[in-house]
């Protein structure tokens, strides 16, 4: 995995010797996330929680063990990192370098800028957060922008990302129920805005612990600019 691509100097970290294909390096880190999911929900140790901010505190801390544990070292995991565009809208989580500097395909990154934003919502929205409304995966009730597709889709999180990753806490349903669902809500909110329109969760190879998904989505209807969001969704039935 990742712990073979880290190579560090005193000033200078990289993920690889000299500059990775496209892409590369990120969707090795998301599999880096994606492998750690299912062990950071069956921690022996790990408390008893439903809520996101509590979920998201915990696998923050939980991946950045795994990361020294795994010499991974030249990066680590920040809470509420403020989004680099928007300072008042806060990421989930952000993948950053850790005491140097890091050049991943091309860019460099300071131990300040995120490489790799991430999302995390809970399947279904809980009821008693009627704020949110049901279809806040993907867009928000009312004329807020709380949806975790819309933030990325709007640049309201990442705006100067290709790729970003949503995780989803299924507390309930299963995974081809919430693909179904929310290709569904995808496809009403195109019947009203042309923006959002053939935009559409796919599947990627997934396991008995982590289904995972593609989407693509236009930021601009005057320009081709898309992000690619990676879906990583972990089953918590039966987890504390």
């Amino acid at each position: 995995m990742l712990a073979d691509l880290a190579i560090r100097t005193p000033s200078v970290g990289a993920l690889g010797t000299g500059t990775l294909a496209s892409g590369l390096s990120l969707r090795r880190l998301i599999d880096f996330v994606a492998d750690q999911l299912p062990r950071w929900r069956g921690h022996p140790e790990r408390p008893p929680a439903e809520s996101e901010i509590h979920l998201n505190d915990q696998l923050c801390s939980y991946l950045n063990g795994a990361a020294r544990r795994s010499a991974l070292d030249a990066i680590q995991f920040c809470a509420e990192s403020p989004d680099e565009s928007h300072r008042g809208r806060r990421l989930d989580l952000a993948v950053r370098p850790c005491g140097s500097t890091l050049r991943i395909e091309g860019r460099r990154y300071s131990e300040f800028e995120t490489i790799l934003p991430i999302e995390c919502k809970r399947l279904p929205t809980p009821h008693d957060d009627a704020r949110r409304g049901e279809r806040e995966y993907v867009i928000s009730a009312e004329d807020k922008t709380t949806g975790g597709i819309q933030r990325f889709k709007l640049g309201l999180h990442g705006a100067a990302h290709p790729l970003a990753v949503l995780i989803g806490y299924i507390q309930g349903g299963t995974p081809e129920h919430w693909r179904s669902t929310i290709n569904g809500w995808l496809a009403e909110v195109a019947s009203s805005d042309a923006l959002w329109r053939d935009e559409q969760l796919n599947p990627l190879a997934s396991d008995a612990a982590v289904a995972r998904f593609i989407s693509v989505h236009r930021r601009d209807a005057a320009s081709t600019v898309t992000i690619e969001l990676q879906h990583l969704w972990i089953d918590m039935r039966g987890a504390p």
